[in-house]
């Protein structure tokens, strides 16, 4: 199906569930997530109503929250579709992001309601979606929700630029924050993409790792290491995959949305040849974590997540990059000598 036809498939139950209770919109919206949208529940991709402590005794329930490689990714609160836009489901949805850290999410009723939160800056910005057929947002919406192209920076420019709605400041104090204490009105954040790819570069001139700007976007940055080139090696040019003919990378996952960033050795299978697939399944037996059949891409290894905040510095933002890399730098050492020791002769 293409992206018009399940946003139309959507518009046309739409049309029937109107006078539905809640539990039933619930429900199909989970199978929307699953099958329209590629989320697997039996992976734990969809979180139905999770409970999320706050403070001792109380808690919150999200209806449904996405996940991907075991993180949170979008928040989804659903109400009846006869059901009016009320300040009071924004209220819960806001308070649902921050809770989860998370910096997008929407709203179900009468229309559907696409939101993007940022951290930094503790404003909103939302985007109202008619659910009638054909609707250009609707089917933008349907291409932004698939798992496989998921990307929260696209659901940011997308909000962004369509924004019909009033951006509001939220005035709560997030207890997390670093407040910036100048008296300009219009701070100036470190662009933390540039300080970013600017590691990269000078870690590359010293022949530490392997830059891959060109494969880099503002999401993440992409580099390899020599290690990891012997036991995953580079394919001739014409065989290309999610990593080009390299076949993994190392990846500095930037969020900018909620100020982490994190490193991480990712596999892909797509297009694979038998030989690179071989030295993918060395790998997992080593680290003894198989991928599902059919699978197209793999994180293998992770640092921890670091935060940063509006008034972080570029020395400081390098003291996080060179801790996370040392991170993961031991993890490649151990997965290596292991290798070493079970696949010598593949070396």
């Amino acid at each position: 199906m293409t992206s018009q036809e399940k946003w139309n498939y959507i518009v046309n139950e739409y049309q029937t569930l109107k006078k539905e209770k809640e539990e039933v919109i619930d429900n199909r919206w989970r199978q929307y997530c699953n099958t329209l949208f590629g989320y697997q529940p039996l992976f734990g991709e969809i979180s139905t109503q999770p409970s999320i402590h706050v403070g001792v005794h109380d808690h919150a329930i999200p209806d449904i929250v996405l996940c991907l490689d075991g993180q949170e990714v979008f928040d989804i609160e659903l109400k009846r579709y006869s059901f009016p836009f009320s300040d009071k489901f924004e209220e819960q949805l806001i308070s649902y992001l921050k809770l989860q850290t998370l910096s997008v999410g929407m709203i179900v009723c009468k229309d559907i309601y696409l939101y993007y939160y940022e951290v930094m800056t503790r404003k909103i910005k939302k985007v109202a979606i008619a659910i009638t057929r054909d609707n250009p947002k609707g089917i933008q919406l349907v291409d932004l929700l698939q798992k496989e192209s998921f990307n929260v920076d696209d659901i940011q420019r997308f909000v962004e630029e369509t924004d019909d709605d009033i951006t509001v400041e939220i005035t709560t104090a997030n207890p997390k924050m670093k407040r910036d204490t100048s008296a300009s009105s219009d701070p100036v954040y470190l662009n933390v993409t540039s300080v970013i790819k600017k590691w990269c570069r000078e870690m590359n001139e010293q022949g530490i790792i392997n830059f891959q700007p060109d494969l880099s976007k503002t999401a993440f940055t992409r580099f390899t290491t020599d290690k990891m080139d012997q036991i995953i090696t580079q394919q001739s040019k014409d065989l290309k995959g999610a990593y080009d003919s390299h076949f993994y990378a190392y990846e500095i996952r930037n969020m900018h949305s909620n100020g982490t960033i994190r490193f991480m050795l990712a596999f892909g299978h797509k297009n694979a040849p038998i030989e690179t697939d071989r030295q993918f399944e060395r790998v997992f037996s080593i680290r003894n974590s198989y991928p599902p059949e059919g699978w197209e891409w793999r994180i293998v290894l992770h640092s921890e997540t670091a935060h940063y905040y509006s008034t972080t510095t570029e020395e400081e933002l390098y003291g996080i990059l060179n801790s996370l890399y040392g991170q993961i730098m031991e993890e490649e050492a151990e997965l290596y000598n292991s290798y070493k020791t079970s696949y010598s002769d593949y070396l």
